[in-house]
Parts: C-alpha cells; structure tokens; sequence
C-alpha cells in the first residue's frame, strides 16, 4: 500500500470517527425530535377523539347545548390539528414545535374547562403528563405552571360571566328559594342565573375545588418533573457511555494504522477496530 494510499485511507476513517462522534452527543436533540413526532401523534389522537365526542353531540346525546358542543369541538379539533401538522411538515426539527405544541395542547384544554367546568378537570393533568417524553424538568414545570394558571382564568371568566357548567355544589341559594321543573330537566337548568352571585359562585369554587384540585396537581407536577429529570440523567448517562466506547473504538483503530505503517512495505494489511488481518504479497 502505497504511503498517499495510506493517508487518504487514515482521513476517511477520521472523518468517519468524527462524525459517528457529532452523532454520539447529540442524543438530547434526538430525543427531542422523536418526543416532538410523539406528541404531534397524542395531539392527532386527541383531535379524532374530539370528533367522536362532535358526532354524539349531533346526535343530541350529551345534555349540553348543542351549538355549544359543536362550536367548540370544532375549535378544539383545529387547535390540535393545525400544530401537529406544523411539526409533521418540520419532521419534528425545530426547537420551538414543543412550546408550540404544548400551548395548544393547553389552549384547547382550557377552552373546552371554560365551557364543560368540573366536568373535565382531570384532563387538565394531561399536557404535564405529556412534558415528561421531552425529560426536561424545565419545561415540565412550566407546562404545570401555565396550565394552573389558565384554569384559574377560565374558571374566573367562565363562572363570572355565566359560561361555565355550574357546580351545584358551589352554589348558594336564598333561604326560601323555590325551583320551578317544567317537565324533566336538570336541576341546574332550574335554577334561575339571574339569584346566583357569580362573586360569590366564585369565591366558592377557590376554596372547596381550585385550592384541593391545586394541591394534588402540585403533587402530580412534582412527579412528572423528577420522572423528566430521571430521563435527562439515563440519557446523559447513556451519552457518555456511547462517547467512552466511541472512543476506544478510535484508540483502536488509530494503534491499528500506526502497526500497519510501520510494517514492511510487502506486507498488505487490513485494518479492523479489534484485530490485523495481514497477508503477503
């Protein structure tokens, strides 16, 4: 083998290593591309659900207005479609599909709690529990954050200006009030909107469901956050091990071109990461 041979052979087998090692630390963002590809499939999933729930709806199973279903499932349905197909089209490759998707995630989720109430509060959970695929504590949190505090301002806006579902448990009724049933109807539907102090209404639904819900969705966050930060720490793990035994395999190859370059020029080598595989001319 001839020693410009060699060196072409010695360049192409570095840059090789070099880029198999690019690839080795990379693993984070790898981990983020798939995780966005994860969610943009849980929003797709969640949409199709949202228009099983549209059928029935048309189909007057449900005892809410239907206009309303209608209305804002459709919006919810948009609102998970659209940035699941964004991130489809970026192949899952841009920093800030995950931000997008999860605002969306609690957007949706938050329009639908303005209108159905406590009827969906446990879905409230379900962005926070969707944050851990990316293992990042960070944004773990604030997804529990931001989704806290758009419960409260739903909750707020929806109960104050008469769009909530009310929770009978939360309302407080003059002594001596009467309540008039035309028929078969919900008892909510009985009450008049009209005697119910929304203030009040309010102030109820702080103490007796957002502060008991708050706490143990505090406690849900917590979870999820450390199980993220679990996840961050086995994949850097994980990294490392990859660039240990990367970089033995290059210890190795290099000590198998040095042999090979300072053996006779009769003797024709191939190099191999664990051995020398020589034969004679």
């Amino acid at each position: 083998m001839s020693k410009k041979d060699n060196k072409k052979d010695n360049k192409a087998f570095s840059g090789g290593v070099k880029e198999t090692l690019a690839q080795s630390t990379d693993t984070l963002w790898q981990n983020e591309v798939i995780a966005n590809k994860f969610v943009a499939r849980i929003l797709i999933y969640t949409a199709v659900i949202a228009l099983v729930v549209l059928g029935m709806s048309v189909a007057d199973i449900f005892t809410i207005n239907t206009g309303t279903m209608i209305r804002n499932l459709g919006m919810a349905t948009a609102g998970l479609v659209v940035p699941a197909g964004i991130c489809m089209y970026y192949k899952g490759e841009k920093k800030w599909l995950k931000l997008l998707m999860m605002l969306a995630y609690i957007a949706v989720l938050a329009q639908l709690h303005m209108v159905l109430g406590h009827n969906i509060v446990l879905c409230l959970v379900f962005p926070v529990i969707l944050s851990v695929r990316y293992c990042s504590w960070p944004l773990t949190s604030l997804v529990s954050t931001l989704t806290a505090v758009s419960y409260l301002f739903v909750s707020y806006y929806g109960i104050t200006h008469g769009i909530t579902r009310m929770d009978l448990n939360m309302v407080e009724m003059p002594s001596g009030s009467i309540l008039n049933f035309h028929g078969f109807t919900e008892l909510r539907n009985a009450i008049d909107p009209a005697f119910v102090d929304k203030s009040q209404l309010f102030i109820h639904f702080l103490q007796h469901s957002f502060l008991p819900k708050l706490i143990l969705f505090t406690m849900i966050a917590a979870v999820c956050a450390f199980i993220a930060d679990n996840g961050r720490r086995a994949i850097l793990a994980q990294k490392k091990e990859t660039e240990k035994t990367q970089r033995l395999a290059t210890e190795l190859s290099l000590a198998s071109a040095i042999q090979s370059n300072v053996l006779p020029a009769y003797f024709r080598c191939s190099r191999s990461v664990t051995s020398l595989n020589c034969t004679h001319r």
